[in-house]
């Protein structure tokens, strides 16, 4: 499997960053000029990429593990709590949710960072 779909996708890890999401993860969508956006696992990028510079562009590439960490197991909405479940269907699509709220994607990776942009989004985190 290509790690571009073990990680959350470019777009939504932009979105975790601008959310406020903390920066720190085993791989990072890294800008380098010459060859746009790629993903590289955190502990290779120095020799793939040359040294990180302050300025270098780079946002978190969030794994399944990780923003499993970050899920809260359930929320309370109202007064009921509601626990949190993941689905993988035929079609290999996945989906994310709280009872009421799913969000699906092509990879469990980004249905994870779906939710949790809704959470916070919605001060439920």
């Amino acid at each position: 499997m290509k790690l571009e779909k073990q990680v959350t996708s470019l777009k939504l890890s932009k979105k975790l960053k601008k959310l406020g999401v903390k920066q720190y993860s085993e791989f990072y969508w890294y800008f380098k000029v010459d060859t746009g956006w790629d993903v590289v696992q955190s502990v290779y990028a120095e020799d793939v990429f040359g040294t990180w510079y302050n300025d270098t562009p780079k946002v978190s590439a969030f794994t399944v593990a990780e923003l499993g960490e970050m899920l809260p197991p359930q929320i309370k909405v109202e007064r009921e709590y509601l626990n949190l479940t993941m689905t993988k269907w035929s079609n290999g699509k996945f989906g994310i949710g709280y009872s009421r709220e799913d969000k699906y994607n092509d990879t469990e990776a980004s249905a994870r960072a779906k939710m949790l942009i809704y959470l916070i989004e919605n001060n439920l985190k």
